[in-house]
């Protein structure tokens, strides 16, 4: 859920200075900069700006600008399709014959991104540097129309939540592809035990599974839904269409909402960077959007040492199931300071 801080950020520090050199001498704009997570290109540019993701007082949007500019710069996505459509929402932007500078570090599938990308949209892939463990790829734009809308990359499907599948939609670079993950899969079974309430919030929605499932459960409740991602915002809305959805960088982006129930599988990696940014801030947060007697469910890979994070600012923690590799967790009742 959003860009995370720590060594995330560092990461994104390192790639910008190593594409800044090549950018800064690449010509003249205007410049759109995409997913650009250190911000530091698209200022040092002074570009228009394009990301899915919420940042900040930054709201996340599913396409870029629908201002002409003459070149453009995208921060690999580590997920393919994520890149594929970032690049194809891009190639909107531009004209024919127009540069897309694509940058990343190895680590993150950069190596291949310029192959990857080559086809109907952009050609003439070349890595024009490498530093720093990253690499810059250049690519020129074809004449080809790019498409338009969310319409040609909804990507159909099923989920089965224990009353038979049903349509389930996804797009590009979402958590589990718009399928049960097995931690979700843990924390549902160990929720089916607890009694309904009568407001849930799904924190970092994905797709809806988690608002869907509640929902199935008491359609007399109400089920809130957040996330960062725009992408993973219209998908919970079509799979959802009667969870109150925001769009947004965290507890921010739901003001003073309070619930009887807060339900999460936070993200704890940002590409292959493990980071508990987002998992702190869902739980420090947490108790002042908890009605009386309310609750935080989660579930984290067993390894996330959450329990003592949990202890510091809850009165009762208890884990509510486990396997092999998840935990699911429940804490309650405000710390006594």
């Amino acid at each position: 859920m959003g860009r995370m801080a720590g060594s995330a950020q560092g990461r994104a520090e390192l790639v910008a200075e190593a594409v800044l050199p090549v950018v800064e001498a690449a010509g003249a704009g205007p410049w759109l900069v995409a997913e650009d997570d250190s911000g530091r290109v698209a200022a040092a540019l002074k570009a228009a700006k394009w990301s899915r993701w919420s940042q900040g007082d930054d709201a996340g949007a599913v396409a870029p600008p629908a201002d002409p500019v003459a070149q453009a710069a995208l921060r690999a996505p580590p997920d393919a399709q994520a890149l594929t459509y970032a690049a194809a929402r891009l190639a909107a932007a531009v004209p024919a014959g127009a540069p897309l500078w694509v940058y990343g570090h190895n680590d993150e599938g950069i190596k291949s991104a310029g192959k990857r990308l080559t086809g109907e949209l952009w050609a003439d892939a070349q890595t024009v540097a490498t530093r720093r463990h990253c690499r810059i790829w250049r690519l020129t734009r074809t004449a080809a129309a790019a498409p338009q809308g969310l319409d040609p990359w909804w990507q159909a499907g099923a989920i089965d939540l224990g009353a038979g599948p049903r349509p389930w939609w996804s797009l590009p670079g979402l958590f589990a592809k718009g399928k049960l993950d097995a931690a979700t899969a843990l924390l549902l079974a160990a929720l089916a035990k607890a009694p309904p309430v009568a407001t849930t919030l799904d924190f970092a929605c994905g797709t809806g599974v988690i608002a869907h499932a509640v929902r199935a459960a008491n359609p007399a409740g109400t089920v809130h839904a957040l996330d960062a991602d725009a992408l993973a915002v219209a998908a919970t809305r079509r799979n959802v269409p009667d969870a109150q959805v925001a769009l947004g960088d965290g507890w921010r982006a739901v003001g003073d909402l309070r619930v009887d129930r807060v339900v999460s599988n936070p993200p704890i990696h940002a590409g292959k960077l493990e980071d508990f940014a987002v998992l702190r801030a869902l739980v420090h947060e947490a108790p002042a959007h908890l009605n009386p007697k309310g609750e935080l469910w989660l579930v984290v890979q067993r390894q996330v040492p959450v329990e003592s994070l949990l202890a510091q600012v809850f009165g009762r923690v208890d884990l509510a199931d486990e396997d092999t590799r998840f935990r699911v967790w429940r804490a309650d009742g405000p710390k006594e300071r």
